[in-house]
């Protein structure tokens, strides 16, 4: 039956059952970019106007796009449609563009359709994807922490990016392998609408050993000093919280056998404590055989950020704060 005029229940309709992803491919011109989608959200480009969407569903049914380049441009189909449909857009004129698609109109291949996420989370996946991947000659951690810059440069941390003020930003994943929040390390700061998770070193598919740190600093120190084409370092940024066991031992049951976990904590008794637990998940009933080692720096008190500047001739031993976040 077709929607009356003033139908109450249209425009909720529009933002639930019309496949926004689909929408942009047959109508505004955009294409699904897989390599950079996962199954909480799509990515949409438009090779014509240079745009980058991204696609998901809130917890709420509504499907929703947030623009990776301009955090203002977001919403469901109904505030992209008021956008594109040119000056002087009513809603009216959107009821009009979308009544059709109520009715079984559908482009020929429909899109996957996102699992449900918060809108937080999506808006924080978004400002994520709006950064520039990590510059080789980022000041903070070439300069002030002794990170090499061909190991920026690596595929394997590419999903380390920055700001445009510079500012380092480390993206944290969920169990299911998604952006759920990011942290800013130089600052102590965390995402806002985001969780932490466990960030984790791009993967090559042939890794046999995981190293876990306290801080991606002094993960990415260790790597500096001791990695192999075999290793992905992984940082739980401060103390362990709940979620962390389950990615953690996700991310060791994707390694190729033999399997390798190494705890790279700190050498205090926090980081003993931290090498404890995460012993104890790797000899948890169920698990498959894992060697486990511990691996700490030589001098007490210090990390492998301070080892990694020793071993450099720096003369700024002074320790940094950990980011407790």
């Amino acid at each position: 039956m077709k929607p009356r005029q003033h139908d109450s229940t249209e425009l909720d309709r529009f933002k639930h059952d019309i496949p926004l992803a689909d929408y942009l491919t047959y109508r505004w011109g955009f294409r699904l970019d897989q390599r950079k989608s996962t199954r909480a959200w799509l990515v949409m480009r438009n090779d014509d106007t240079g745009e980058k969407l991204l696609v998901g569903i809130g917890k709420d049914g509504h499907h929703l796009f947030y623009s990776v380049h301009d955090p203002q441009f977001k919403g469901s189909i109904i505030d992209f449609c008021l956008n594109r449909l040119g000056a002087g857009t009513t809603l009216g004129h959107v009821r009009q563009e979308l009544r059709p698609l109520l009715t079984g109109v559908t482009p020929p291949t429909p899109l996957p359709e996102p699992r449900a996420a918060h809108k937080d989370i999506m808006a924080v996946q978004a400002r994520y994807l709006s950064y520039e991947r990590i510059s080789a000659r980022n000041t903070y951690l070439t300069e002030e922490r002794g990170i090499p810059t061909a190991l920026l440069t690596h595929p394997r941390f590419h999903g380390i990016r920055q700001d445009d003020a510079g500012r380092v930003i480390v993206p944290h994943f969920d169990a299911d392998g998604d952006v759920c929040g990011y942290e800013i390390p130089a600052q102590k700061q965390f995402s806002t609408g985001g969780s932490k998770g466990l960030y984790l070193s791009d993967p090559n598919g042939d890794e046999t050993t995981l190293a876990v740190a306290e801080s991606t600093i002094d993960a990415l120190s260790y790597f500096a000093m001791h990695g192999h084409r075999h290793m992905r370092i992984a940082s739980i940024c401060g103390n362990m919280n709940r979620q962390q066991p389950e990615i953690i031992r996700r991310a060791i049951a994707n390694l190729l056998e033999p399997r390798t976990v190494i705890a790279i904590f700190d050498h205090d008794e926090a980081g003993d404590r931290l090498a404890s637990h995460l012993e104890h998940l790797c000899s948890a009933p169920g698990t498959s055989k894992i060697a486990f080692r511990v691996h700490q720096p030589t001098h007490p008190g210090s990390d492998w950020n301070d080892a990694l500047r020793a071993s450099m001739g720096s003369k700024s031993r002074s320790p940094t704060p950990k980011p407790e976040c």
